[in-house]
């Protein structure tokens, strides 16, 4: 599992509503073609990780400028070829895409007094 190019995490988002479930997806990829991430939207649904309640956000640091866009035609065709539009919509929604921005850590070359005394 830890050399898929995601990893999946399933959480509660409150605790009253175990029913209502979320995932948090981290992506690898570069998310630059459409098709690609029609593949990654085939994986939710044939694992059945998209559901009426379930929200899915994934998250792609290696993502190409234009990743939404591509993820958003994506969605399109998917829904269009694979179901009504009608049908998956609502479900389709819930499924987003965030770019993750890479930082490093600086840190401080200043002595912070962990000397022995």
């Amino acid at each position: 599992m830890l050399k898929m190019p995601w990893q999946i995490i399933k959480y509660s988002p409150q605790e009253d509503k175990v029913d209502q479930p979320g995932y948090i997806v981290y992506y690898r990829g570069e998310c630059s073609s459409s098709d690609e991430l029609k593949f990654l939207l085939d994986y939710f649904f044939r694992f059945q990780l998209v559901g009426d309640k379930s929200t899915i956000l994934i998250r792609a640091p290696f993502a190409v400028n234009e990743a939404t866009s591509y993820f958003e035609t994506a969605k399109e065709q998917y829904c269009q070829k694979y179901f009504g539009y009608k049908d998956i919509d609502s479900r389709l929604k819930k499924i987003t895409l965030e770019k993750v921005i890479c930082q490093q850590a600086n840190f401080s070359t200043t002595e912070l007094g962990m000397d022995p005394r």
